[in-house]
């Protein structure tokens, strides 16, 4: 099954569960879970959980638990939990593995692997893959492969 949006917003849905999105935004899923956003901020999972955002950011989170920013923002977190942020960063940590960041960005790690963005995005991960996105689009992934957008648009 392919699926593609063109203007703002292109979709591309394969066998291999690919997304696609043009301009600020481009969103990948292929069969180890990757997921890749163009511009200035790029995205990716693996079987691994490794996280890559380009430009300013990049989060990179592997088996042990391990995220780095760069930049203003860089944070660690190994076996031991160690962090290490800057100024402009607030950092929560809690026993369900709470972050906070200050002024645009939340992240929200909880034990279901929820992720929150304040602002325009907001992304959510959980034990059956849901994704939101806040504002103009929101996608929701679930076992069952499900997609929802927000205003007129809905996928399944």
């Amino acid at each position: 099954m392919r699926l593609c949006y063109s203007d703002d917003m292109r979709l591309c849905y394969s066998d291999n569960t690919r997304l696609c999105y043009s301009d600020n935004m481009a969103l990948g899923y292929s069969d180890n879970m990757r997921m890749c956003y163009s511009d200035n901020m790029g995205l990716c999972f693996s079987d691994s959980m490794a996280l890559d955002y380009s430009d300013n950011m990049t989060l990179d989170y592997s088996y042990n638990m391990r995220m780095c920013y760069s930049d203003n923002m860089w944070l660690c977190f190994s076996d031991s939990m160690a962090l290490d942020y800057s100024d402009n960063m607030r950092l929560c940590y809690s026993d369900n593995m709470r972050l906070c960041y200050s002024d645009n960005m939340a992240l929200d790690y909880s034990d279901s692997m929820r992720m929150c963005y304040s602002d325009n995005m907001w992304l959510c991960f959980s034990d059956n893959l849901r994704l939101c996105f806040s504002d103009n689009m929101r996608l929701c992934y679930s076992d069952s492969m499900r997609l929802f957008y927000s205003d007129n648009m809905a996928l399944d």
